[in-house]
């Protein structure tokens, strides 16, 4: 049966509905057209799976038709009964192609192994002769296409003649990715799709006043007038010291090659959510507003006040794409700023709504910002990855970092010429104890290396015992005098988001970087140091753990950084001495320091390897000044890739275990809640709602909305933690409301207001009960 007897059939032959409202007939062709309109935008497919994917799109839901489903869509059972598997033997009836059938099968689910595809299509048990019954109860007019035998056979030839390698992979994922985005586009009410073009883009200017902006200013240009000669479908490197620029470089290179070239988006990769929301300023500082999306766990909660409810009314009036956007993280816009770990689900993960951006990349320029926070065992599988994905999908990849990793075994081409690799003046000078400190003799270290009476200095922890501790004796030291009378600020994941957020942009207005929103610093602080204003801004002092590393634009006199991995020493680094304000280039101290029972805490957070290449390094020069990072930076990477072997990756894709391809992040399991912190009465309010709201596809909107609102007054606490929190609070009287409540049957807690203060600081975030900060085995990582 041809594509167009099918669409004739089902036209004449489906009444029923797919979802509330739409017809199951329009919900069909209308993800066929979708998925077709999608596959033509990015060039995802070759000519000869297009049929193949009108085809799935065409069956998807067809089982929908039965009254079972109907009766469930209109109220009259609870839930709804399967319907995907049936859909599939409609498209395996169809096509004989058991691949495209798994991909009706699961597209409400997930990417399975091929092992188990073929152990479920062509297993003993498998009831072939069904196929054309179940059909019939659907569909009695459906006229079938292949013979029980011939479906066996289909199946058969699956089992032993199917080749697995990474052209299986990539061709079953973007069918997937093309078939759930339009499945679920269609179904939001989506009937077609614009194209945005390109937005305009306005040059940056250097004006920080910095000694360094005529050095930025000549890297840009000799960058472009490398990168204009450029720009095919490859991948790309462009290797700068931290505040070289490579934000705004990297951007106005992939816009000039979207012009050259053609392509249709700009997908910027970035680690932490902090630096996603900073780049996303810049890149609408260079784009404009409308045409660049910030896309993290978080991006709602960046409203002013008095604009929330305007805010929810535009919310109710979203299109279609707009909804699409909000509910599963679709990249819909031309520019689009994303964390690593949604770029890596992309990639990689087998659940359905997570592939639906994998088409994405087709026709892209995508910058990994910061690549080396990619674990090393991924390197050689992701690079692996880059390649075919620009190979098949004409898409360029730009990989930028002051600390390039080996991702790729040398044939990238460098964007930076040679002598804009390191700055024109030593900004700061690295020293490595090398024995291994107390952390009791911290305020020792400090007096004997660190200049205490500089105006603004950093310490960066390897866990937030650590860092607590450090902040604690810092705040002595400040009230010794030994140190400028200054704020003493903390960052760690136990700082709620929106205390994080405003902590920075305080560092960001004492340093002199004033918000579009305007403000000043604390008045307390206002007079302190107005000689050194025009060098560094006003006395500052920051402890924090790793959240600070990569991108964060702060700049400070010295640095204090606990032993870890090199390039995580560099980019913390990178905040000393940024601008080059100083006469003298600023001091990088790096310290072993380990807990009561001789352990550092280096070897709580990181893997030995980087550890053993870090102390190799550092047994080579103790003492070195900046400019010797690179050929120092190549040694390392040099030890690592020897230490380290593969995470497996591209050996599951090629071997077909599709459904075990690891995560980005090494899993290490802590059995967690989410403290919900009442700071305010409106998040006892958003939880109540939450909990009893009745959640529908119609509503999910709001419910997400609630829980990146809640979020932002959360943070995660081991779960072992929760009984010495409850005993803590039990000593204590409260009039209005439990201080410690479970939200419904989940695993958030409310803290109220009343009790707050007990648990939590808003300076240093969660302050854990006495019994647990005595516990050595909690690193609080």
């Amino acid at each position: 049966m041809s594509l167009d007897a099918v669409r004739t059939l089902l036209r004449g032959s489906l009444n029923g509905e797919s979802h509330p409202g739409k017809q199951l007939i329009d919900h069909l062709e209308g993800v066929a057209a979708l998925s077709a309109t999608l596959n033509f935008m990015h060039g995802a497919l070759d000519e000869s799976d297009s049929k193949p994917l009108e085809a799935a799109a065409l069956t998807h839901d067809i089982a929908k038709e039965r009254p079972p489903w109907q009766q469930y869509l209109h109220g009259e059972s609870k839930q709804g009964p399967e319907h995907s598997l049936t859909s599939s033997f409609f498209t395996f009836d169809l096509l004989r192609d058991v691949m495209i059938a798994e991909l009706v099968r699961n597209h409400h689910g997930s990417i399975r192994n091929v092992e188990e595809t073929t152990g479920y299509w062509a297993g003993d048990d498998f009831p072939f002769h069904s196929i054309h019954t179940s059909i019939r109860e659907v569909l009695p007019e459906w006229t079938p296409c292949s013979s029980s035998k011939e479906l066996e056979e289909a199946a058969e030839e699956m089992l032993f003649g199917f080749d697995v390698d990474e052209s299986a992979w990539f061709r079953h994922r973007t069918l997937f990715s093309l078939l759930v985005a339009a499945d679920r586009m269609n179904a939001l009410g989506a009937s077609r799709i614009d194209i945005p073009r390109m937005p305009r883009f306005a040059p940056p200017s250097f004006s920080s006043q910095s000694p360094l902006d005529s050095w930025r200013s000549e890297v840009r240009s000799s960058c472009l007038a490398k990168a204009s000669t450029a720009g095919e479908p490859g991948v790309y490197t462009l290797t700068l010291p931290t505040g070289a620029g490579k934000t705004t470089i990297g951007l106005e290179t992939a816009y000039r090659w979207s012009e050259q070239h053609g392509y249709r988006s700009i997908l910027y990769v970035l680690p932490f959510i902090s630096i996603v929301e900073q780049n996303a300023d810049v890149a609408r500082r260079l784009f404009g507003n409308d045409l660049v999306q910030e896309d993290h766990s978080m991006v709602f909660s960046r409203r002013k006040k008095g604009l929330e409810q305007k805010k929810e009314q535009e919310e109710e009036q979203a299109t279609p794409l707009e909804r699409m956007q909000a509910l599963f993280r679709y990249w819909r816009l031309p520019v689009v700023t994303t964390t690593m770990v949604h770029f890596w689900e992309a990639l990689y993960s087998e659940r359905a709504n997570a592939t639906m951006n994998f088409h994405r990349f087709g026709k892209a320029v995508v910058i990994l910002d910061e690549p080396q926070a990619i674990r090393a065992d991924h390197w050689t599988g992701l690079g692996n990855t880059l390649r075919m994905i620009s190979e098949k999908w004409q898409t360029a990849f730009i990989l930028m970092t002051a600390t390039q990793p080996r991702i790729f075994s040398g044939d990238a081409m460098e964007l930076a010429p040679e002598e804009h690799r390191k700055t024109r003046v030593n900004r700061h000078r690295y020293k490595i104890l090398r024995e291994r400190i107390p952390l009791a003799s911290f305020p020792d270290i400090l007096r004997e290396h660190i200049p205490l009476k500089s105006s603004s200095g950093l310490v960066v922890a390897n866990t937030r015992r650590e860092a607590r501790e450090m902040h604690a004796m810092l705040k002595d030291m400040q009230a010794n005098k030994e140190i400028p009378e200054a704020p003493v600020l903390f960052l760690s994941t136990w700082l709620a988001p929106m205390h994080r957020r405003l902590t920075l942009r305080n560092l960001r207005r004492l340093e002199g970087k004033w918000t579009s929103s305007g403000g000043k610093p604390d008045s307390k602080y206002s007079r302190i140091g107005d000689e050194k204003s025009e060098r560094g801004g006003l006395p500052r002092f920051l402890v924090s753990t790793q959240v600070v590393e990569a991108g964060v634009d702060l700049d400070f006199e010295w640095v204090v950084r606990d032993f870890g991995p090199f390039d995580s020493i560099i980019q913390v680094a990178g905040r000393c001495n940024r601008h080059a304000r100083q006469e003298t280039p600023g001091t990088v101290l790096v310290v072993k320091f380990v807990n009561t029972r001789e352990r550092s805490f280096a070897s709580m957070v990181y893997n030995s390897i980087h550890l053993d290449a870090m102390e190799n390094i550092s047994a080579e020069n103790s003492e070195f000044d900046e400019e010797h990072i690179a050929s120092s930076m190549d040694r390392y990477y040099a030890l690592v890739a020897e230490g380290m072997k593969g995470s497996g990756l591209w050996q599951k894709i090629t071997k077909g275990q599709w459904a075990e391809l690891p995560p980005l992040y090494e899993e290490v399991f802590v059995d967690s809640i989410t403290l919900v912190i009442e700071f305010t009465p409106k998040v006892r309010r958003f939880v109540y709602r939450l909990v009893n709201g009745e959640w529908t596809l119609e509503n999910l909107e709001e419910k997400k909305r609630l829980m990146k609102r809640i979020h932002q007054y959360a943070i995660e606490i081991p779960r072992k933690m929760l009984l010495a929190c409850r005993e803590r609070l039990a000593s204590e009287f409260f009039i209005e409301n439990q201080p410690l409540e479970q939200i419904g049957n989940t695993d958030m807690w409310l803290l109220s207001k009343e009790a707050l203060t007990l648990l939590y600081d808003p300076i240093t975030g969660f302050i854990p009960p006495a019994t647990e900060e005595r516990d050595i085995n909690g690193a609080f990582i």
